[in-house]
């Protein structure tokens, strides 16, 4: 019978010490927080103002990613990135942070026309 009782609280000091180790677990780095992108729809660019961050870029609907180019007033600001076609996913064109402040933007499309607004990086 006295085998049993120290067996007993083996296994009972055991789970504890398990469990005081797993709560410790529980207290480690915090998985990063993942942002989402504004997202505007090209129809919608024109003469609108955009906040973005380095965190929340802008990216633009557009009907065919490829063949759209952007500028910038300002690259002290933003930076365009082009869409493109890697094989394996679409990625539309948009506009990221590179600094803090305004900017006039402008994306066009393939066929010419021309979308100027604002972006504005905080």
């Amino acid at each position: 019978m006295n085998t049993l009782n120290r067996r007993t609280g083996f296994t009972l000091l055991t789970a504890a010490l398990l469990g005081v180790s797993l709560v410790g677990c529980a207290g480690g780095p915090q998985e990063s927080e993942v942002t989402a992108p504004v997202i505007a729809e090209v129809a919608d660019l024109s003469g609108a103002t955009f906040e973005i961050t380095s965190e929340n870029p802008l990216v633009v609907n557009v009907p065919d990613p490829v063949g759209w180019s952007g500028e910038v007033e300002d690259s002290a600001v933003a930076e365009f990135i082009p869409g493109r076609d890697d094989g394996s996913a679409v990625f539309n064109p948009g506009f990221e942070a590179v600094g803090t402040g305004s900017t006039g933007a402008s994306l066009t499309g393939p066929d010419g026309d021309e979308y100027a607004f604002t972006i504005v990086v905080r």
